[in-house]
């Protein structure tokens, strides 16, 4: 089976330790240089937002690497998996809708690249419309049907219906 990881860096899918071009360091983009104090003082919000968007690059690379593989990650049910696809999608929804509400506004005062008609808002529809869909996979199709199908099965095997159809004796030598 091919590592997921692998897979995905030679199909040139960014890793979370390997930043895109666009978050790669810049060169200089002011006359005077910055003092360290000065550089934490002007980098916290991207540093801040960094810690975020690192846990949305693993989860999708662990989620995107499994789907390329056909493989669940070690110790990984289906049941797990679906919910750690659904969280990521709330997740991102989450940060997405605090950073257009009450982040961006602040910044674009200043920043044109903040404003509505520019690039990062247009990045954050097309995510969301891929971020539906998912949703829309994850808990569409057969998802009802496997939701159900996890439920009665645990209700099938709890004590009370258990008992009715095995001994003790019997329930040491079944083969869960």
């Amino acid at each position: 089976m091919a590592q997921p990881l692998v897979t995905m860096a030679q199909a040139g899918v960014p890793q979370t330790f390997n930043p895109t071009e666009t978050a790669a360091p810049q060169k200089k983009e002011q006359e005077t240089p910055m003092t360290p104090r000065e550089f934490r003082i002007y980098n916290s919000m991207a540093e801040r937002m960094n810690l975020f968007h690192a846990s949305f690059r693993r989860t999708w690379n662990l989620l995107h690497g499994s789907a390329v593989a056909g493989a669940f990650p070690p110790n990984t049910t289906l049941s797990s998996f679906i919910t750690l696809g659904e969280n990521f999608c709330h997740h991102l929804t989450f940060h997405h809708t605090v950073e257009e509400r009450h982040i961006f506004p602040v910044l674009a005062t200043r920043m044109p690249s903040f404003r509505e008609t520019e690039a990062l808002l247009e990045q954050h529809r097309v995510i969301h419309e891929g971020l539906e869909g998912l949703e829309g996979f994850l808990k569409g199709g057969f998802g009802g049907v496997l939701w159900k199908h996890l439920d009665e099965e645990v209700v099938e095997l709890g004590a009370e219906r258990m008992r009715r159809y095995w001994s003790e004796e019997e329930m040491a030598g079944l083969p869960m």
